[in-house]
């Protein structure tokens, strides 16, 4: 693995978790009285401490991982070849300093052993990072050898339950940070600052990240490296700081979480990257000579130490800006520092919009993103920073969702629906209704529907 770019070494621990409150049930038709998934926990160490190295993944997940790819030639004796920096055991570094808490959720199908480079990097720069591996979505395996694969299903209703399962996950874990802090058998017991904690996860884990950063009001951020959304709560206006990080694709769902969320937000494109770059996983294919590029993505993307440094820099950045208070222009550099990369931050947040009175927030349904448009307007004496502008495509339906609906004369609004059959404006008794409408209104909203047309 690239060598860590933090001013700490890194120390972890594997620990089971049980949810007491949720029956455990899992795809191979098993189940367990309690729902059971696994953490492994990295944190900060001194520099250049000395012990065992973590193995890179253990036994029965590299006998289950070499039998799905079908790897003639290759032994479940691989893993031990490649060489983390993270020492078993180590006790945290020394000092009274707390560090925060940044939970990890992996891609469907995978495990957090995938992504080491840049979980054990997050903790060489004094973040205490615990990933979760979540029976259903990640293959899970236990202490004691027993496995619990991920489910292969197509079916949209059980992965939409199953992302909310992982989401759980996470959120017992932040539930219980605390009593890992007072955990006197944990080698950073002690150090582990519940006050601030952040999510993030690559594909199906990102979706499971954004989920908790909804769900729990003790995360404080969260990012989403290249995961379709799912559920119903991102459609709604979002109140922290989320970033969204993708390939050149795009995707639909995180269009529609960009709408929602607040001032403080950041979407990133990763031009030349595929859906695997932000792993370890093309680093370790390439290097044992068996990588085969999924036609369905970018076949021939950058190359993967660069891809995991882009990736490591994305996480840092972002969480020390959100969860160490540092200077957020931070993230706008990576931009300059990486050609490839694309930062866009988010300049207004949804709330401030409906704070202006009765003012129309066009709400965007399936693929029809709302996005920023460069311009202050001056209405009722509030300053609006920005307008809400829509891109449309594909006949997407949109509402007019109105703020302020108990006025009579703005219920008018909502009158003017977009068609998605003629893909044209329909006014409907607009000549009777808008008479009643006062003149500062009428000029804010013909201004608005005159760029939607556009």
């Amino acid at each position: 693995m690239p060598a860590v770019t933090g001013a700490y070494g890194v120390g972890t621990v594997v620990l089971p978790m049980v949810d007491p409150g949720r029956p455990g049930m899992y795809v191979d038709g098993s189940s367990s009285k309690h729902r059971e998934f696994m953490t492994q926990i990295w944190y900060p160490a001194n520099k250049g401490v000395d012990g065992p190295k973590s193995t890179y993944t253990d036994e029965a997940t590299a006998e289950y991982w070499l039998k799905a790819i079908n790897t003639p030639g290759v032994d479940k004796n691989i893993r031990f070849q490649i060489k983390t920096h993270a020492v078993v055991g180590a006790q945290v570094v020394a000092g009274h300093e707390r560090f925060p808490v940044v939970i990890f959720s992996p891609g469907l199908g995978t495990s957090y052993f995938l992504y080491q480079s840049i979980l054990e990097d997050v903790a060489s720069h004094g973040y205490i990072v615990v990933g979760v591996n979540s029976p259903n979505s990640a293959l899970t395996s236990f202490p004691d050898g027993h496995i619990r694969v991920a489910s292969d299903s197509e079916d949209e209703v059980e992965e939409s339950k199953y992302n909310q399962e992982a989401a759980d996950d996470l959120t017992f874990v932040v539930n219980h940070l605390r009593e890992l802090d007072n955990n006197s058998d944990l080698p950073f017991a002690g150090r582990v600052d519940f006050k601030r904690v952040g999510c993030f996860g690559h594909s199906f884990g990102g979706a499971a990240s954004i989920q908790t950063g909804i769900q729990s009001s003790q995360v404080a951020a969260a990012i989403d490296f290249d995961g379709s959304v799912w559920g119903e709560a991102y459609k709604r206006p979002i109140s922290k700081p989320m970033m969204l990080v993708g390939t050149a694709r795009g995707d639909m769902t995180l269009d529609v979480v960009w709408g929602n969320l607040p001032k403080g937000s950041y979407k990133v494109a990763v031009n030349d990257s595929a859906h695997l770059s932000f792993s370890d996983y093309i680093l370790i294919a390439r290097s044992m000579g068996i990588y085969q590029p999924d036609q369905n993505d970018n076949s021939n993307p950058m190359d993967a130490t660069r891809a995991i440094r882009i990736t490591r820099d994305l996480v840092r950045t972002f969480f020390d800006t959100t969860l160490k208070h540092a200077n957020p222009n931070q993230i706008n550099r990576i931009g300059a520092k990486y050609p490839e990369v694309k930062v866009e931050e988010k300049l207004l947040s949804v709330s401030s919009v409906m704070a202006a009175p009765n003012f129309v927030l066009l709400y965007s349904k399936g693929d029809v993103s709302a996005y920023l448009d460069q311009e202050s307007v001056t209405y009722d004496g509030t300053i609006i920073d920005s307008w809400l502008k829509l891109n449309i495509s594909n006949k997407s339906y949109v509402v007019n969702y109105l703020f302020n609906t108990e006025t009579k004369q703005m219920k008018a609004v909502k009158q003017r629906i977009y068609d998605s059959n003629n893909s044209k404006f329909k006014e409907e008794s607009v000549n009777q209704e808008w008479e009643s409408i006062d003149k500062d209104n009428m000029i804010l909203y013909d201004k608005l529907l005159k760029k939607v047309k556009k």
